[in-house]
């Protein structure tokens, strides 16, 4: 006998509230969550397959505080757009040859040169700090 259960939800006393899927229940999230956090102001985001905490200072300035966020994740998908990875189409010269086959000699051709640079998400964060700065918030 094959009975439906009548509430597609359920919670059990571990805190976590718990879906249904097929046969099986599973954690969906955890209600207790937020007991953590110390006091003061905090600014939830919750988008699709993301969840963001970040404490505030001033309460007073929730909004733009908001708005920073938004436009951080913004640009994030901006810098990521323009510093994609493009195929070079132009051969290299005489000199360029030369100096990868003098880098090679010396370093020897299965070390491969590698460049580090900041991730884009701080490269977004720092422009908003100094958007920040200059809007003395």
């Amino acid at each position: 006998m094959n009975k439906k259960y009548p509430y597609p939800d359920k919670t059990i006393n571990d805190g976590k509230l718990y879906q249904k899927i097929g046969k099986r229940y599973y954690p969906i999230s955890d209600l207790h969550a937020y007991e953590g956090l110390r006091q003061g102001a905090w600014l939830v985001t919750v988008d699709d397959g993301c969840t963001s905490i970040r404490r505030s200072v001033e309460p007073d300035n929730i909004a733009v505080e908001a708005a920073f966020k938004y436009a951080a994740d913004r640009l994030t998908k901006i810098i990521a757009k323009y510093c994609e990875a493009r195929p070079k189409s132009t051969p290299l010269t005489p000199l360029e040859q030369k100096a990868v086959k003098a880098y090679y000699d010396v370093m020897g051709k299965e070390k491969i040169l590698y460049f580090e640079y900041p991730t884009i998400a701080t490269m977004a964060e720092e422009i908003v700090a100094e958007v920040r700065k200059m809007s003395n918030i």
